[in-house]
């Protein structure tokens, strides 16, 4: 599963998950396309687990209308922000991020 971004080279999110899972791909409304954001479903015998790939604007906005306490959601980041300290778990502030 992946998003591109729309008007740039490069850059978007993408989610290898192997063939031998069921996912169901999650429609998001067209308010959040300017978000980088894939979103899917992986189902299980026993439930349903949400993963949303995502970049961080407007974030908050779109898993509130995505996610469900009917089921666990797990939200996966880009670990490739700059500057951050992985050891102190530390970063510089940025408009992408408040505090680590």
């Amino acid at each position: 599963m992946r998003k591109d971004r729309p008007c740039t080279k490069g850059g978007g999110v993408c989610a290898l998950v192997k063939k031998c899972f069921r996912i169901v791909p999650v429609t998001l409304a067209t308010q959040y396309d300017d978000c980088e954001i894939t979103c899917f479903d992986l189902l299980t015998r026993c439930e349903r687990i949400r993963f949303a790939l995502n970049y961080v604007q407007t974030l908050v906005k779109c898993l509130s209308a995505y996610t469900s306490d009917k089921f666990i959601s797990i939200v996966c980041g880009d670990f490739n922000l700059p500057k951050i300290d992985w050891y102190t778990y530390t970063g510089h502030l940025c408009k992408y991020t408040s505090q680590f």
